[in-house]
């Protein structure tokens, strides 16, 4: 009897194991099935796209989480507009759903993408994309997606961007802003002033001038023993803001009598 028991318990216990493999397997099988390859719908087709085709996406240094993979179509990075709208990127964006035209505006730049048309609006302005921008339908997910040309909208509104090839991801940054260059004063040296002192040379002749202060009444006399040396060159250096009062000046002869003149 409680062989029968045991018997029984162990065949649950199997069956039960069983149910819970099968439905474990299932489920990876699933898993593994959504992170290799994922299928879309656009434009009246549906493609899958294999886990070599799909991309990612950092935005100055971030990593950009989305449930919607970027893809490569027509060799172009197409990438959901969540990277661009919900960043650090300081991007307005909208989208018309009767129109299905998708906005992104920055600063002066405005862009308007029509969904399956490789054809922008850039400032009012028609310029002709490698690859449109696509409304894809996700067959896992069951949703919506507006995906554009990564590098065109990025580089078209003024981003940097670059495309790592090893690991499938675009990375989008804002440009350095140039910071001008501090230019050096040059340093004046003040150069002394020197004031230059002029020097004059007077020149005696033989009749001797000499200064002599004079009353206009005063006569004075000088003997004949006064030698005179024939030729007296005096050397006075005078300052150019020095002023020279005129000085009565007289000529002697041996026993004469000196007239008081004024000097020059």
């Amino acid at each position: 009897m409680k062989k029968k028991i045991w018997t029984r318990l162990i065949s649950c216990i199997l069956i039960i194991a069983l149910i819970l493999s099968g439905a474990i397997y299932e489920s990876v099988s699933q898993s593994n099935a959504a992170t290799t390859s994922i299928v879309i719908k656009y434009g009246g087709n549906k493609y899958t796209f294999a886990k070599s085709k799909q991309t990612s996406a950092t935005v100055n240094g971030k990593k950009v989480k989305t449930t919607m993979p970027g893809v490569i179509i027509n060799g172009a990075n197409v990438v959901w507009v969540k990277v661009f709208k919900e960043s650090s990127l300081g991007i307005k964006y909208s989208y018309d759903s009767n129109k299905k035209i998708a906005t992104f505006k920055k600063d002066k730049n405005v862009i308007k993408l029509t969904m399956g048309s490789k054809t922008a609006k850039v400032n009012d302005k028609k310029v002709k994309m490698s690859t449109a921008a696509q409304r894809v339908y996700h067959t896992t997910l069951k949703k919506y997606y507006v995906m554009v040309p990564a590098r065109f909208v990025a580089e078209t509104l003024g981003f940097a961007y670059t495309w790592k090839n090893a690991s499938r991801t675009c990375v989008i940054k804002n440009k350095p802003v140039p910071t001008a260059t501090p230019t050096s004063t040059p340093t004046v040296q003040a150069t002394p002033t020197v004031t230059p002192q002029m020097t004059s040379t007077i020149k005696v002749t033989p009749t001797a001038t000499v200064q002599v202060t004079v009353v206009p009444t005063e006569t004075i006399q000088i003997t004949p023993t006064a030698s005179v040396t024939p030729m007296m060159t005096a050397t006075t250096q005078a300052i150019p803001t020095a002023t020279i009062a005129p000085t009565n000046v007289a000529v002697v002869t041996p026993t004469a009598t000196l007239v008081p003149t004024t000097a020059p």
